[in-house]
């Protein structure tokens, strides 16, 4: 029996180095396994942390975008809104102006806008309450030869300066519908003495 002992003793040997040969290929493979897919893990981190930043970039570049658009727009807003503020200041202190002033620049204008012939002037009830006795005789002297005006007692719903008719054609010579007609002109102007 002892041949069997030895030939059961070299079966049982071959199969133990057999079994560590095959574990030892094994635990080769599987740490080979690890380094790969720790290879791949490390990539694929990389890969995504990249394209994470890549996308944080684009995200806070649009942010920024859309910061600056919305200051542009708030900045755009506040000068119209000054524009607009300054216009109705220069507006209102053209009706302010004091008695004499304001008619002179009336007068000014009509002679301006006069025409050959005789035309009416309409005014506001304000302005008709505070006028100059001679007024119509001081607008008559400044205008032109062939042209005389002669100044309505009927009141108009204007604010200031006023209407001017020639037969059935009136002109609006109103401060409003001047300021109107020139708007753009002294925005333009207001906004280089503000903003430059």
């Amino acid at each position: 029996m002892a041949g069997l002992d030895t030939i059961t003793a070299r079966i049982l040997e071959e199969a133990r180095q057999r079994a560590e040969t095959v574990l030892k290929e094994a635990r080769a493979e599987a740490e080979q396994l690890r380094a790969r897919s720790r290879t791949q893990t490390e990539k694929e981190c990389r890969e995504k942390k990249e394209r994470g930043d890549a996308r944080v970039q684009e995200l806070l570049e649009r942010g920024r975008s859309a910061a600056e658009l919305e200051k542009r727009r708030r900045i755009l807003a506040y000068k119209q809104q000054l524009l607009h503020e300054v216009m109705e200041e220069a507006y209102s202190l053209l009706l302010r102006l004091e008695q004499e002033e304001y008619f002179r620049l009336v007068e000014k204008m009509a002679v301006k806008a006069a025409e050959p012939g005789e035309g009416v002037l309409y005014f506001s009830g304000r302005d008709l309450e505070r006028m100059p006795r001679d007024y119509e005789k001081r607008l008559n002297a400044a205008l032109g030869e062939g042209a005389s005006v002669r100044i309505s007692r009927e009141a108009r719903d204007i604010e200031g300066g006023f209407i001017l008719a020639y037969g059935g054609i009136e002109e609006n010579r109103t401060f409003r519908a001047l300021f109107e007609a020139d708007r753009e002109a002294m925005q333009d102007l207001a906004s280089r003495i503000l903003f430059s």
